[in-house]
């Protein structure tokens, strides 16, 4: 995942917004996200199927670091939706330490 990120970096050779007020490629903070959902599934599948859709998800993030289309900056809405989401894995993630 860091090197998937620094993939990004380099290949992009950027750090903020580009004209349109878009990033190119995924920003490092949706790694951040996808991990943490594919994790959220680890107690539930088997282990064998848990590395091989983290190494896919891995993949995935690598891929859409680098692709070279705009992802659009997460601004105004966007700021409760994952605050949402926050609480929600907190929960969750508080439920299984729980048990």
């Amino acid at each position: 995942v860091v090197l998937g990120g620094a993939t990004r970096l380099a290949y992009f050779n950027v750090f903020g917004l580009d004209g349109s007020g878009t990033y190119q490629g995924m920003p490092i903070g949706g790694n951040i996200i996808l991990t943490v959902i594919v994790f959220a599934v680890q107690g539930t599948i088997a282990p064998e199927t848990f590395a091989r859709l983290y190494y896919a998800a891995v993949l995935l993030m690598v891929i859409l670091n680098t692709v070279p289309i705009g992802f659009p900056k997460l601004v105004g809405r966007w700021y409760y939706g994952i605050a949402i989401f926050v609480v929600a894995l907190t929960v969750y993630y508080g439920s299984v330490l729980a048990s």
